[in-house]
């Protein structure tokens, strides 16, 4: 088994993608010959053909790919975008406002409602301008709120990609806890103050792990920041119990 060629690649998280063409001498050498590892790399795959009047030998190129060194923190990537989350109504700061502008009120079994229509003297009509407001003494204009029951609240996630041989205890141990501040490298500035550390999303290839991990922003899901906060406490409290509980349906 001999190199016959061999060139490489490497990503921007130092990931390395190796390819060699090894000349193998038989059929069998070429299924079952080629190096499962190289320089460390492990084996990705293979393909090969026969080489034409060669005497039976067989070309085969194999990839391998991963870290040859250790993982370089410095290449790693920090993301943060913004994303909407459905909240309750029953929770809308102003309570005032959707009273005055589209007639909220709460129904006997304490629900948030509001009406069908809105009057005229509704300053919905008048401030919205809308295409179906009609004029007459008796005007009604549809309400847009009527059967409504969440509203969209814009939130921010931050993700840090890694490519790492093994995957850090630290930020195993880290999953699910609500932490005051994001890396340093996010170099954020935004209004959020805390945030809930997400289940760590992981793939291997060859020898190196692709590791995400995520930060969702809470302090404005008080509902959510309180359970997973909670959670914690629980989790203390059964220390040597391994870590388990249950979920919430936050929804």
């Amino acid at each position: 088994m001999t190199i016959e060629k061999e060139k490489f690649s490497i990503d921007d998280r130092g990931r390395i993608r190796y390819q060699l063409r090894y000349k193998a001498d038989s059929r069998t050498d070429a299924l079952t010959g080629i190096p499962r590892t190289f320089e460390g790399l492990l084996r990705l795959g293979t393909s090969g053909t026969p080489w034409i009047d060669k005497n039976g030998a067989y070309l085969v190129d194999a990839t391998y790919g991963g870290l040859i060194d250790e993982s370089n923190p410095e290449l790693d990537s920090y993301e943060v975008i913004e994303e909407f989350q459905d909240k309750k109504l029953s929770a809308f700061p102003d309570r005032e406002l959707l009273e005055e502008e589209f007639g909220a009120y709460i129904d006997p079994f304490g629900d948030l409602r509001f009406p069908e229509t809105l009057p005229k003297t509704s300053r919905l009509g008048s401030g919205l301008s809308l295409n179906t407001y009609r004029d007459g003494d008796n005007a009604e204009e549809q309400n847009p709120l009527n059967g409504a029951t969440t509203y969209k609240v814009a939130y921010a996630v931050a993700i840090h990609r890694m490519v790492r041989k093994r995957i850090p205890a630290r930020l195993e141990k880290m999953v699910g806890t609500v932490v005051d501040r994001i890396p340093a490298q996010f170099e954020y500035s935004g209004r959020a103050e805390s945030w809930w550390v997400q289940p760590l999303r992981r793939r291997k290839v060859g020898n190196a792990w692709d590791i995400e991990m995520r930060y969702e922003q809470v302090d404005d899901f008080k509902d959510q920041e309180a359970l997973v906060k909670l959670m914690q406490r629980t989790d203390k409290r059964r220390s040597g119990l391994g870590r388990s509980f249950g979920t919430f349906n936050l929804g």
